[in-house]
């Protein structure tokens, strides 16, 4: 009897447990598109060491961003760049916790991507606001720096405000 309760208690248990806990889930069907279509375990280090073998395949990185820089220079859009300090992801979203996201401490150095925004659209929106966030950043690696950060297009971005991301919980999972 007790052992039956325990058992049902387990699975109680872990049926809630699992019942908060998802696959990372595209929050649009372009953003889908292209993660369904990337690759997720192809980190800057590889890149860095090889990077004619990844020009053209499509890479999804994760990180904070650190800072960016404007170019207003075109004449229908802004490109801000955005200097983002590679973190690993699990790819998991953990709705037992209040921040749901987990990013590591450690990633792989830092990397480069941008975004192109309409010359009227509100620049603090997309910049100033961003520090310290968490983006997604699908794109295609088109050059190294002698600095060693891997400059990345910027095909998709998805920006997570800090609210939602731990960035140290997933280190407890980090299998590096």
């Amino acid at each position: 009897m007790k052992r039956t309760i325990l058992l049902a208690i387990l699975l109680l248990t872990t049926s809630l447990l699992a019942a908060q806990t998802r696959h990372y889930q595209p929050q649009s069907e372009l953003e889908k598109s292209y993660y369904d279509a990337c690759q997720k375990e192809v980190f800057p280090e590889a890149v860095r060491t090889n990077p004619d073998a990844y020009g053209e395949t499509l890479l999804a990185w994760t990180g904070v961003i650190q800072k960016y820089f404007v170019d207003d220079s075109a004449e229908e859009y802004n490109v801000i760049f955005y200097y983002v300090e590679h973190r690993y992801f699990d790819w998991i979203e953990d709705f037992f916790y209040e921040k749901p996201l987990n990013l590591t401490s450690k990633g792989d150095g830092f990397f480069t991507t941008y975004w192109l925004v309409r010359k009227d659209a509100p620049l603090e929106q997309y910049c100033e606001e961003m520090i310290g966030n968490m983006i997604i950043a699908y794109g295609y690696p088109y050059s190294v720096d002698p600095d060693g950060t891997v400059q990345m297009s910027g095909e998709y971005l998805r920006f997570i405000s800090a609210d939602y991301v731990d960035f140290k919980r997933g280190d407890l999972f980090l299998i590096f």
